[in-house]
């Protein structure tokens, strides 16, 4: 009888849409912990979001409990379900402020859950604060980045020297906002009401609009970037997987569907060999006809990314 209990359990949280909430509260900032569990499992992944964006791919999660893993995705402070009238969206002034409720989280999981083993998972910008993180603290068994934000996408000019000089002047103008009324493209090629297949909440992922950019955002990336570019050591299983294209924005749907509109893929392959000294820690594996997020492109494309995730988890772990 109490088998067929666990049993039952099993397969009520295996199909459940409900995720909980827990609050992060740090001394300075609160984040927010969602989370799905399996009843004993002892491994368990931690996602972080990306840029304009919060946790709502329920379908990702779900992909993870399928394989025996506990779900746990944070809306970083300052976003998502952090989101209030008395913040600016999206601003941070350095990458570290966010170790506090990425160590929190990761207490959370490991104590009350649990956990032995843990994968932490970032996308695009949250491959960049996964990365750091990994780098500066213990506590994770392997990382996945997906569509890292290891680099800005600009012209060469741009970065070379436009960008330092502007991350230069965020240090002392941090606030400094800059916004846009163009449409958010990439945005739009996710979203159901307009190109694409997800549903999410357009309050808290900006899309008929682009999100808007702070001085001190640019410095606080750009500053993380370089540390990356140097070279850092995870010393850690790292999984760096992306799609095999870029392409300019563009609404036409051979690329839009096909090829990271956001960052320049050959960038991402590059710099994600420097987040292990010890290059046999590090698996690069790009996805024919992948987005920017290799989790969020059509059907097809998204399912041969999930076969390389596992596969390579299961190798690892």
């Amino acid at each position: 009888m109490k088998h067929i209990f666990y049993t039952l359990f099993f397969l009520t949280t295996l199909f459940s849409n409900d995720f909980k909430t827990l609050p992060l509260k740090t001394p300075h900032h609160e984040g927010t912990l969602i989370y799905k569990t399996i009843p004993n499992a002892s491994k368990a992944v931690l996602y972080i979001h990306g840029f304009n964006d919060y946790f709502f791919n329920e379908e990702f999660a779900q992909k993870f409990v399928e394989n025996g893993y506990s779900f746990f995705a944070i809306d970083l402070h300052h976003y998502g379900r952090n989101l209030t009238p008395n913040y600016q969206p999206y601003y941070f002034q350095d990458i570290r402020e966010f170790d506090d409720e990425i160590t929190l989280a990761i207490s959370h999981i490991r104590n009350d859950f649990d956990v032995s083993n843990l994968t932490l998972y970032g996308y695009s910008q949250g491959g960049l604060i996964a990365s750091l993180y990994a780098h500066h603290h213990a506590g994770v068994d392997q990382l996945i980045v997906d569509s890292a934000f290891f680099d800005f996408n600009f012209n060469p000019w741009i970065e070379k020297i436009a960008l330092p000089l502007v991350a230069f002047i965020g240090q002392f103008f941090p606030e400094f906002k800059i916004s846009s009324d163009t449409p958010n493209v990439f945005g739009q090629s996710l979203h159901k009401d307009f190109y694409g297949e997800w549903d999410f909440d357009l309050n808290l992922k900006h899309t008929k609009t682009n999100a808007p950019i702070y001085l001190g955002w640019i410095h606080a990336v750009y500053d993380a970037q370089k540390k990356i570019q140097k070279g850092i050591n995870v010393n850690i299983p790292v999984l760096n997987i992306y799609s095999t294209a870029s392409h300019a924005e563009s609404l036409k749907p051979e690329f839009l569907f096909s090829s990271d509109i956001v960052l320049d893929v050959q960038e991402i392959a590059l710099y994600g060999k420097n987040l292990n000294q010890i290059s046999h820690l590090t698996t690069s594996i790009a996805i024919e006809n992948a987005m920017h997020g290799v989790t969020l492109s059509t059907p097809t494309v998204r399912a041969k990314a999930y076969d390389e995730i596992f596969r390579w988890l299961n190798i690892t772990n």
